[in-house]
């Protein structure tokens, strides 16, 4: 009975009975993952057909706890509501990506609070720093598409998710905090989980969806997911195709060291600028592919993925020293059999999964790098050089976890992994010769051989790694949960490894709190410990990193409003930096934080079927050991205690969804990042605040044919503005000049500033069945 506590519950025939309070009228039927609804007592017998969540076509018809109904599964490798999921969870949805109109997954993190990102648009296409967390190689939370990792081998990052089709996409849930207890190595500050819709409750047989995005600026893709499904057998067959330069995208010129002026200067470059395919102004092409493949037999699927991230330089680095028009592609192979099974019914549940993956970046694209030098007679000219780089990385693994359910109220996951990595340690190179630029003659250069790939065997670390973990979550009370876990990992290269997960969760009628605990190990990537050139230093004696997350999260649900509340503390050791030495260990980073998320939804407000409102607000101070300091007495660097670089202490997003009938979709949204302070290295010091919004206007389902328009504006107001550059960000901003026949150019390697860009129109066309 609504707004008493009388109730009840039906027997197995849906049969129930129920005293009505004098003066109450509404009974109120629920039942999970159906629709709630209230009839009005109009007799003494009352008939109820309840609607599957799955099967409601418009997902504005719901309210938000309908909608707060779904279960996750990556906090604890089990199913879950949010409210009981021992961690901090944003869920992005496939209509979520739809509405805001995004083209990749690299644009969702620009709208989610504790990211901070930059994008270059280069060989590292962008950069995520979570939760205050800036790194120059690798990334400090974990990729996985439907549980299975792929954080590179090598570089142990995530670069390679700007491919990930988006046409297969159910959500994407995003866990913050340590994921190491359950996870083990490189989930330090969380991770992501792409979740790909799945046809085992589908009655339907045959599924295509499919999209076509231009605009006039050069930019393409096409994403498209096919599935179909008999008796026991289904298959899925994903695919993407993204083309554009980053010329037509941004204001390459706004920046000093991406303007055009130093590609064309011939007194830089010689005859390089007339080369018929790396030579004229700036011009940066990416071309990345995607291919994924599912085939499931009953409880058993087999799957072969292959991602190829293509981009040109970008804004990655200084236009004196690199030429755009270089490529360093990467490439991820995945293959796997997982296996679901039943092993005690209702009870105990097993997930084997044995896989096969390649890392690759493979010798198909010159790298070009030109510089100051003396000749014999020590005197000043200026000498380019081409090379091809290579590196190799595989590994093959075996997982197996278990969910075993007591009751209601108890319940643990428990598993173990063991992995075998043959990686790279130095990169493989094929050096051209090395001339004058004025000498530099593109038809009678010796240019670098390509390289075969083998595996090179004085030149392989061979890693094994295992690891066994248990979370027990136990209902003490009525509303009341404590959840705990422990990880055990042993590297051969780095040891043992023990971390802890801990969690009180309570519930007190619409508010949900958590006390979160949880601890993160992130291992050195391979190309910090071995791969190295002169703007980069190796060091093979780095030690992980670990950190521990305190942290509360406060949730109040009710039928229109959504709120979260979440403040964290956390404290890392062993972090570490790059220098001119070298990588280091350079100690500890103190990190504060708080995150706001606030969404309501009003049905029929003005003329609008539904509105749907949300805001999201980051506040984080990160502080540490960062700022090379030297001590000339004993010839040591030490490190400041001071604000870390290019982390936002103040970031505001928000936006509105304006649903004006069944099939028209208007969404608004905009993001505000605040002035910071950037990298010690970064001679620009302190990175300018700036906003923008971006609108998309949908039309679904045209005609009831399955057709979709839809039209995205980016950057409405076409505002000027820059990310921190990547890795040193040390070129500066001062113009170069010529003195006494030498080249007074970049005072860096990276890039100071990253253009980002201007107003862009995508037309996307839609197709389902």
């Amino acid at each position: 009975m609504k707004n008493t506590n009388s109730q009840t519950f039906t027997d197995s025939d849906g049969k129930y009975s129920i005293e009505i309070p004098e003066g109450k009228k509404t009974l109120e039927f629920s039942k999970k993952k159906f629709r709630v609804q209230e009839v009005e007592v109009s007799g003494d017998i009352v008939n109820i057909t309840l609607t599957s969540l799955s099967d409601v076509k418009d997902i504005f018809e719901l309210s938000l706890e309908e909608l707060m109904q779904v279960e996750v599964i990556s906090v604890s490798k089990k199913k879950e509501k949010l409210n009981v999921a021992p961690a901090n969870v944003m869920i992005i949805s496939k209509n979520d990506i739809d509405n805001n109109g995004y083209t990749s997954l690299a644009d969702i993190f620009e709208n989610l609070p504790g990211f901070d990102v930059a994008k270059p648009f280069g060989s590292d296409y962008f950069h995520n720093y979570m939760r205050g967390f800036r790194s120059y190689i690798g990334s400090y939370y974990l990729i996985l598409i439907d549980g299975v990792s792929f954080d590179n081998l090598w570089f142990q990052d995530d670069k390679i998710l700007v491919t990930f089709p988006l046409s297969n996409i159910e959500r994407i849930e995003i866990i913050y905090g340590p994921s190491s207890a359950l996870y083990g190595v490189n989930a330090l500050m969380g991770l992501v989980n792409i979740i790909t819709k799945k046809d085992s409750e589908s009655t339907e047989n045959v599924h295509f969806n499919g999209k076509f995005s231009s605009s006039f600026n050069n930019y393409s893709v096409a994403d498209f997911n096919f599935r179909a499904k008999y008796k026991i057998f289904a298959t899925s067959i994903t695919a993407r195709l993204e083309n554009n330069n980053i010329k037509s995208l941004i204001d390459n010129n706004s920046y000093e060291w991406t303007k055009d002026k130093y590609l064309t200067d011939t007194l830089i470059w010689g005859n390089m600028v007339k080369h018929p395919s790396l030579g004229g102004s700036f011009s940066s092409e990416t071309r990345n592919l995607a291919f994924d493949s599912r085939f499931f037999v009953k409880n058993t699927e087999f799957a072969f993925q292959f991602y190829k991230l293509d981009p040109g330089q970008g804004c990655y680095s200084a236009c004196d020293q690199t030429r755009t028009k270089n490529r360093f592609s990467r490439e991820e192979i995945s293959m796997y059999l997982k296996h679901n099974q039943t092993l005690v019914d209702k009870k105990l549940n097993s997930i084997s999964i044995l896989r096969f993956r390649n890392s690759d970046m493979p010798s198909d694209a010159p790298f070009i790098y030109a510089f100051n030098a003396f000749d014999k007679d020590t005197l000043p000219i200026r000498q380019l050089n081409i090379s091809l780089y290579q590196s190799l990385n595989s590994s093959w693994s075996l997982t197996q976890d278990f969910v075993a359910t007591f009751n209601e109220k108890f319940d643990f996951v428990a598993g173990f992994m063991y992995e075998h990595k043959s990686l790279q340690r130095d990169y493989d190179v094929s050096t051209g010769e090395t001339v004058d630029v004025q000498d530099f003659q593109f038809n009678n250069y010796q240019y670098p051989v390509v390289m075969a790939r083998y595996n090179n065997y004085t030149n392989r670390l061979f890693q094994t790694e295992t690891g066994i973990y248990l979370q027990g979550n136990l209902e003490y009370l009525t509303n009341q949960r404590i959840i705990l876990g422990a990880r055990y990992n042993k590297n051969s290269q780095f040891g043992d490894i023990f971390v802890l997960r801990s969690a009180l969760i309570s519930h007190f009628n619409n508010f949900t709190f958590k006390f979160l605990y949880g601890e993160g190990i992130q291992s050195p990537p391979p190309r910090t410990l071995y791969g190295s050139w002169s703007f980069q230093g190796k060091n093979q004696n780095l030690k992980p990193i670990k950190a521990q997350t305190t942290e509360l999260n406060i949730n109040f649900l009710s039928k229109n409003i959504n709120a979260t509340v979440s403040g964290y503390y956390i404290i890392s050791h062993n972090t570490i930096l790059q220098t001119k030495n070298g990588a280091e260990n350079v100690g500890g980073k103190e990190v504060f934080g708080l995150d706001l998320f606030f969404k309501t939804k009003l049905n029929q407000f003005l003329f609008f079927k539904s509105t749907e409102l949300w805001v999201n607000y980051g506040f984080c101070e990160a502080k540490g050991e960062e700022k090379p300091i030297l001590d000339s007495i004993i010839s040591k660097t030490n490190f400041e205690w001071a604000t870390l670089g290019d982390i936002t202490p103040h970031k505001l997003y928000f936006g509105v969804n304006f649903n004006f009938a069944e099939n028209i979709v208007l969404n608004l949204h905009g993001k505000y990042i605040g002035e910071r302070d950037a990298i010690f290295s970064n001679p620009v010091k302190i990175i300018d605040d700036f906003y923008t919004f971006d609108g998309n206007l949908m039309f679904n389902n045209i005609l009831k044919t399955g057709l979709g328009l839809s039209l995205a504006v980016t950057n409405i107001t076409n505002q000027q503005y820059f990310h921190p550059g990547v890795g040193g960000a040390d070129a500066g901003v001062t113009a170069g000049f010529w003195e006494n026949g030498i080249w007074n150019g970049s005072k860096g390697y990276y890039c100071s500033l990253l253009p980002q860009p201007h107003r862009l129109f995508i037309f996307s066309l839609n197709y389902k069945f």
